[in-house]
Parts: C-alpha cells; structure tokens; sequence
C-alpha cells in the first residue's frame, strides 16, 4: 500500500531541543516534550507520584536526614512558621528548633558522624546562628565560657614548681568543643614542691557539657597585672561536668600543649547559607556579621579549626573571598575539589587551598571565572552534600547548567534548551535546586519559570549516554496545581533507609516521591507528550506529503497522535489502543502536506502510558513549490 514511499525512521528520541526558532530543531530531537523519561532507543511516560510524608503548617522546605540508622521514619527535616515563630521539625514529629524571628526563610543542613549541622538564611546570607542536632537536643554550636573562676590552694607535697602562675578553666561539650577561659584567671603563688589544690571549679547546668578543663601558665617571672600577657596550656588535668574540687601536679616542663587559642574562639557562630565539610574543616559560607557591611560578611567565609566542627578563629579563622568585589554580592557555597576550597557567588568562582600551616586567613583566594557562579543550591548534589561526580561537579548558573572540572566546560549542559533557560525568574535565583541521581544517570533541576516566584517545573536530564551538552537528553516535567498552588518548594534524594530515589514537596507542602507502581501524580492525570522535530522530503522548501504513521509502542490507555505542519493547523489522526506489550508495529493514516510538519504523541487521561521505541513516518515529495 505504501510502496515507493519514503520513510522518515525516529529510532532516537533525544529530547527536547529550544533553542532559537523551532523549525531549526534537528531530527531525533523534540520541538516539545513533558513528563518523559528515556530509554534506550526510546521514550515513555514517567512515573507518577505518592505521598510520603505530610508535614505541619506550610512548609519552606525540606531536607533529607537521618541520624538513627535503627529508625526508619526520621527521614525529613522541614521548616515551616506558625504566629511568630520559624520552626523547624523532623518527620516523628520532633521540635528542633524554634526562633522568634519571620526574616528567617530558609535553612540549609550538613549530615556527618551521626548529627546534623543547621545554619538559618533567607536564601542570600545567614540569619541567626548555627546550630548541632545531636538526635537528642539542639544547640548553638561552640558555647559560653564558664562563669567564674576557680580558686587554688597549696596541697600536699608535690612538683608544681615555686613562684606565681594563673589558673583558667573552659568547658568541653558532648562534640569535642571547648570553650574561651572563664574571664578572669586566678593568681596563685606557690612555695615549690607542692600540689595545687582547686576547689570551686565552676559547672553549669548544660547537659551538654561533659568535661571541665583546668588551664595554666608557666611560672611568672614579675607580674605584669594583665593576664593576657601570658600563654595558657592545658595541664592534662580534667573533671567531670558538676565536679568542683581537683588536686593537680605537674612540671613546667611538661606543659606543652598551649591553650592559647581558645581566647579567640567565637562563642556563637553566625548562620550562614551554606554549610560543607572541607578537609574536617567545617565552612560556613554567606555568614552574617553586623560587625562589618553584609557585602563584606557574605565574602568572608568561616573556616573552623582542622578536626573541630564547632571552633572557629575571630582572629583569623576565615577566609577573604574579594570583599571589594560588590557587583559580584557574597559566597553563597563552598565546594570541595581536588584538595582545592571552591567559593561560588552569584557570577563568580573562586578557588584556595588548605597548606595545613597557616590560618584560613592567610590561605590566598585566586578568582577563577567571572561569568559563572550559583545561588545557595546552586552546586548539584548526590546525596548527603556529596557534589562531586566523575572527577568534576555541576553548577547552575545564569548561564546555564556547567560542568566544573577545575575550569567551567563549555558549551553548557543546558545548550539545547537554552530557550527554557531564558525563562527563569531570576529574582528568585536561591530557589532553585539541582540534584543528581548516579544510579538512574539523571538530573533532576527545580526552576521557577515564566514569572513564577516559587520553582514550578522540573528540568530533568538524562546522560546515560555522556555528561555533554550533545549526549544528555532534556524533558520538562509539570505537575498539578493543587488548591491553586503549583510552587516546588523543595527537591531531594530520598534517605537511603527508605526506597532511594527523587523526593519533592509540591501543592499543599507534602512530600512526595517518584513511584514506579503508580500512573498518575497523588491521584492526578500525568499529561505526557513528545513533539518531534519539524520533519520534511526536502530541505529546499519543496512541499512534502505524509501519508501514514507507524509506531512500535506499548502502554496502557489510547494514544493521541496529532501533526502540526508549518501552517500550524492541527491534523488528528484516529486515537490508538496501546497493548500491554510491544507485539508488532501499529499504523495511522494521515493525508498532511506542508513543507514540513511535526508529530505529537501524548497521553492525557486517566492513568494513560505510553513507552514508544520507534516512529516510521511515511509519505513523499508533493511538489517542488506551493502553486503561486
């Protein structure tokens, strides 16, 4: 019947491609396509969505965490705000924490060794401070010193050499934290040869205070009146939290290990935007200080102390990311790579280096590129702040989607779907997220497009084939407006405990997770389409006529085939009837001439599927140009 026909054979599906004018779209590529994953060799509907978990009140957002590996329903953590209260919960229900302040919009955390780092923001820099969930309580990170001192006495016979010297103490917390010496140190003189007893040794009613330290100069030759002229160490001698009296006994010689530090230790760390674990540093990037103009602050990331979380250096425990560069705004992330430290602000990157002798200060920041750069979610994620990727990481930038491998790879990831990119709401740019999904090759991108000021699609990406701007494959995912809302608030990967897989908060603020048992979203219709590319005989405008479709398809539910030539007039073919199973090639008949014309398959009722793995489309040349 269609011999001497020639068919156009798609037996690639390589998404979307939106760049300039549609006509231009290349074969194997779509003019359009929503909700679609693909495989190989083709494309099928995506899965739907079911609920997981509903929160209180209306969500800000949501991260994954889990710190008991024994539990399996401590899988979220979410912020959410009541009167006149942010408040942030986990999924059993627990407050974690509760601050009287509205301004605070936003909350970014860092898992590792079994607690939970938060730092408040509103997108653009910290809000309040950082704190530590152990799974138990909740508290500032760092601490106060104690309140009073101690006092010292002359004991027994023992080897604490004669003359003068100053006692100190400093709490210990139940995370290896120690705190400044208590404010003034006390002056004991010492005939020699004696012990030192302590008595009063100060405690507080901070369960999570476990040790007391007791902090000591050398001997002192001539007071000076000012305790700060001279180095405090650590006797080796400590007590637990609520004990008050200690006999201790040492030798000048073997205090060693200076304490001196600890005068400069904040005792409250500012929130930040971003919180990473470099090196066991622990780096708070986007930090707030009212000490200094916000531009400043924001470019002056804190770096703490190597093995220690929670202490970090007013001195110099930071580094100077450009400050002067105030088109450019603060450091919103920080990223590891290669043993190097990567500061990313809103169009810059910048790079430095641990040289584990000097202070952060001290470590020189070099700029790198002054065109990309990302907002707080910017650097794509695999799970628990795990970014890197085959040797290089993801950035989402106003540019577009990059690949990082110590110099942004051009062109960007996102080339083909550049006219999709045009259509972010940049007055929103903290909002959007990137996640990656190693296992099923993916990208999953919240944007907030078309005005909208909450992220409403999902770009999602599939590189099975190559992480290059040629080989990934793009598709726009949509889901429902529920009670008129249609924000993503949040996007993730679900908590390795439970199914792995992609986790988003959507509508009323539930979470929700892809599930391949399910055809719809939470009970909605999934509108699936593909849009192939404008399709001819000839490319010297010769007219072209197209007879017949076939299709190697299977699926639940009726097919919709539709073509579209350049006039734009919609031609419907008959609807098909899908099989449960590819068993043999289904035909259309269609009678479309135009220079060119494009085809659209789609499902959009109940809980309609579809996987096609190849399109033959039939027909020839009509005529050589449109009658005049």
């Amino acid at each position: 019947m269609y011999d001497g026909l020639v068919p156009i054979v798609l037996d690639e599906f390589l998404g979307m491609f939106s760049r300039d004018i549609s006509d231009n779209v290349p074969p194997n590529h779509a003019v359009d396509s929503q909700n679609n994953r693909f495989i190989y060799g083709g494309v099928k509907t995506r899965e739907g969505s079911s609920l997981t978990f509903a929160p209180s009140g209306i969500m800000k957002r949501f991260h994954s965490f889990q710190l008991d590996p024994g539990s399996s329903a401590r899988l979220y953590m979410y912020m959410y705000q009541s009167g006149a209260n942010t408040i942030i919960k986990d999924s059993v229900g627990t407050t974690i924490l509760s601050i009287a302040d509205l301004t605070i919009t936003d909350f970014s955390i860092l898992n590792i060794n079994g607690k939970t780092y938060i730092t408040l923001h509103n997108g653009t820099h910290g809000k309040n401070f950082v704190y530590v969930y152990t799974g138990i309580a909740t508290r500032k990170i760092a601490g106060f010193k104690p309140s009073s001192a101690v006092s010292a006495a002359t004991g027994a016979a023992g080897t604490v050499e004669a003359g003068q010297r100053l006692f100190a103490t400093a709490f210990e917390s139940d995370t290896g934290f120690i705190t400044k010496p208590n404010a003034t140190w006390t002056l004991y003189t010492g005939p020699g040869a004696k012990k030192v007893d302590l008595t009063n040794i100060p405690t507080t009613g901070d369960t999570s205070i476990v040790k007391v330290h007791i902090l000591c100069t050398k001997k002192i030759v001539n007071y000076s009146g000012n305790q700060k002229d001279y180095e405090l160490f650590f006797t080796g001698d400590s007590v637990a939290e609520g004990t008050t009296t200690l006999t201790v006994d040492f030798y000048d010689s073997e205090l060693v290990s200076s304490a001196d530090y600890l005068n400069d230790v904040l005792e409250e760390v500012p929130g930040g935007t971003h919180l990473y674990n470099y090196n066991g540093r622990l780096v708070v990037s986007g930090n707030e200080d009212t000490s200094v103009t916000a531009f400043m602050a924001n470019s002056l990331p804190l770096v703490s102390k190597s093995g220690n979380f929670e202490s970090f250096s007013s001195v110099d425990g930071f580094c100077i990311a450009n400050p002067g560069d105030i088109a450019a705004g603060g450091v919103r992330v920080s990223q590891g790579f290669r043993g190097n430290l990567y500061f990313l602000k809103a169009n810059r990157i910048l790079v430095t280096r641990d040289d584990n002798v000097n202070p952060p200060s001290s470590w020189p920041v070099i700029e790198v590129d002054s065109t990309y750069g990302c907002g707080v979610y910017g650097v794509a994620t695999i799970a628990d702040g795990v970014s890197i990727i085959d040797d290089s990481f993801l950035i989402l930038s106003r540019a577009g989607l990059v690949l990082f491998n110590g110099a942004v790879v051009k062109p960007e990831l996102t080339w083909k779907v550049k006219n999709i990119w045009d259509r972010i709401n940049y007055q929103v740019p903290e909002l959007s997220q990137v996640i990656i999904d190693p296992d099923k090759k993916c990208i999953y991108i919240s944007l907030p497009l078309d005005g909208a000021f909450d992220p409403n699609y999902i770009l999602y990406g599939d590189y099975s084939s190559g992480m290059s701007a040629d080989t990934i494959k793009w598709d726009l995912w949509k889901f429902p407006t529920i009670s008129g809302r249609s924000q993503l608030k949040s996007i993730d990967q679900r908590p390795q405990l439970a199914a792995p897989g992609f986790v988003l908060s959507f509508g009323q603020d539930n979470i929700y997770f892809l599930d391949t048992a399910v055809s719809q979203d939470f009970s909605n219709v999934i509108d699936s389409f593909y849009d192939t590319a404008y399709l001819g005989y000839d490319n010297s405008g010769a007219l072209s006529q197209f007879n017949a479709i076939r299709l190697k398809v299977q699926g639940s539910g009726s097919l919709l085939i539709s073509s579209f030539p350049l006039s734009g007039v919609e031609s419907v073919a008959v609807p098909l009837a899908m099989p449960a199973s590819i068993t043999r090639d289904f035909l259309r008949k269609i009678n479309v001439i135009s220079e060119k014309s494009r085809f659209k398959f789609r499902v959009n009722a109940g809980t309609d599927k579809y996987t096609i793995a190849r399109v033959s489309i039939y027909g020839q040349i009509y005529a050589e140009d449109r009658p005049q």
